[in-house]
């Protein structure tokens, strides 16, 4: 495995930890990649947030979720969907894609498109995978989280916690006294 996967791996599945239960981790990343002959960045990605670091060596960036959205997308549309907060050389000239709200909702039409395109799949089948969502969140939660509005930052635990959204499985969330919204 390669430093760079490697670091990978302890960032995003084990708190950048390297003990006996990362070398675990590691080897079940290490097989499921090789198993079904996927990079390892997409393996961990089936089971924690989708890696954004990594610009590479190339014009484009080489972090997954540029890949994944932007890529070729960005250069045939001249838009480009931003995940973290820096913007690649490659794509200061494009037009943001942004979704604000509800994903389903007209006003984000073209940003909706370009998801679809970029997973392989139809507005209509991205449209019936949130419903699908929704409906299990509902029937686990009470309400489904992409439906309601809310002044919570979403990044603190209370904001979480209050507002009932599922925490990520991301590296540990500010606690409230950090919270930007209190």
């Amino acid at each position: 495995m390669s430093f760079p996967d490697l670091d990978l791996v302890l960032r995003s599945l084990c708190g950048n930890i390297l003990d006996r239960s990362a070398i675990r981790t590691l080897a079940v990343v290490k097989h499921v990649a090789s198993t079904f002959e996927l990079p390892i960045d997409v393996a961990c990605s089936l089971v924690a947030p989708m890696n954004t670091l990594g610009i590479g060596d190339g014009e484009a960036p080489a972090d997954l979720f540029n890949r994944t959205f932007n890529g070729r997308f960005a250069e045939i549309d001249g838009t480009v969907i931003l995940a973290p907060a820096f913007v690649p050389p490659a794509y200061r000239q494009y037009r943001r894609l942004t979704c604000a709200g509800d994903v389903l909702a007209p006003r984000n039409k073209e940003y909706r498109q370009r998801v679809a395109r970029a997973l392989g799949l139809s507005e209509t089948g991205l449209g019936e995978i949130v419903q699908r969502f929704r409906q299990k969140y509902r029937a686990l939660r009470g309400t489904a989280p992409s439906t309601r509005t809310s002044s919570a930052c979403r990044s603190c635990r209370c904001c979480t916690a209050s507002a009932g959204w599922p925490a990520p499985l991301s590296s540990p969330r500010p606690t409230s006294s950090e919270c930007s919204t209190r």
